[in-house]
């Protein structure tokens, strides 16, 4: 009886059910069906330009899949971006993620300094994974990728190191969806231009140590919007403060704060004491102020 039992099991484990579409498209696209990188038309054989298109079959990128070096011991370089590594001076002017695509694994994209172009997280994806951009950028100052978060999100997580020491054109508004964006995760992002009116969504609920520690010069106010980031009776001192990292913004050089204005709900400015709220945002001439009316200042 146990013997029928355990084969029926495996039945159940080996064959996906009729509209269990994920499975069955994910073992159809194997190898590099996954995938296509196409040298674009009108670039030259000396200077070469490509796209990478993820196949519409994919659902998971996995570990590493695109890294072009490894980054850690757990990740193993693959040769599947073999083209880029003939020419040192081949870039990547578009990587393009398709709608069916739900987690980008750890590593995915790790140590490529040639992507030049254009990268949108596609609505579907939900998780991006440790360190899964790491240093995605090009060696030029003068070509950061142009990075993006596709309306209608569902983006929920955001790794540690996930585009650690990216180059990035302008930071984009990050998804009305997320609820966690780990330590690191935005850490030494180099972004040219000014960030403005930066806004943390109302579902985050713990951004990590650094998390946006970025070498970029904010203008204009922070406004949390999410009511969710306050400490708990349970966190001490050795812990990490409350939901909320430390150094969480771009200012470990000075300590000073980037802001001049931090808009947040009065519930999580009274959880946290005078010092947790330097260390997190940092010292200097900081107005909080209560999102409730925007005009009632808060004041310890």
């Amino acid at each position: 009886a146990l013997l029928a039992v355990f084969a029926t099991s495996l039945l159940l484990i080996a064959c996906p059910s009729p509209g269990d579409t994920t499975l069955s498209a994910e073992k159809a696209c194997k190898g590099n069906a996954r995938f296509t990188l196409k040298q674009n038309p009108g670039s030259s054989a000396a200077n070469p330009t490509y796209t990478l298109t993820v196949a519409d079959c994919v659902r998971i990128i996995t570990p590493g899949e695109f890294a072009a070096a490894p980054a850690t011991t757990s990740t193993t370089a693959n040769t599947r971006l073999t083209a880029l590594g003939a020419s040192p001076t081949a870039k990547v002017t578009a990587i393009e993620l398709p709608e069916s695509l739900i987690r980008i694994e750890r590593m995915a994209f790790a140590v490529h300094q040639n992507v030049i172009g254009e990268l949108t997280i596609p609505p579907s994806v939900e998780y991006i994974g440790s360190g899964a951009f790491y240093r995605l950028s090009s060696a030029s100052a003068l070509e950061p990728v142009n990075l993006n978060f596709a309306p209608n999100s569902k983006l929920k997580f955001i790794g540690s190191q996930a585009f650690f020491n990216a180059r990035i054109r302008a930071f984009p508004r990050l998804p009305q969806s997320l609820e966690t964006v780990e330590e690191n995760a935005f850490r030494t992002v180099d972004i040219p231009g000014q960030v403005s009116n930066f806004v943390i969504p109302e579902n985050v609920k713990k951004l990590g140590d650094r998390a946006l520690e970025m070498s970029a010069t904010f203008q204009g106010p922070l406004t949390i919007e999410s009511p969710h980031l306050v400490r708990t009776p349970a966190d001490t001192a050795a812990a990490k403060r409350g939901s909320l990292g430390d150094a969480i913004f771009s200012f470990l050089a000075t300590g000073v704060s980037p802001f001049t204005q931090i808009i947040l709900h009065k519930t999580v400015f009274d959880s946290y004491t005078q010092a947790d709220l330097d260390d997190i945002f940092g010292r200097g001439v900081i107005s909080y102020v209560d999102i409730a009316d925007k005009t009632t200042r808060l004041t310890k």
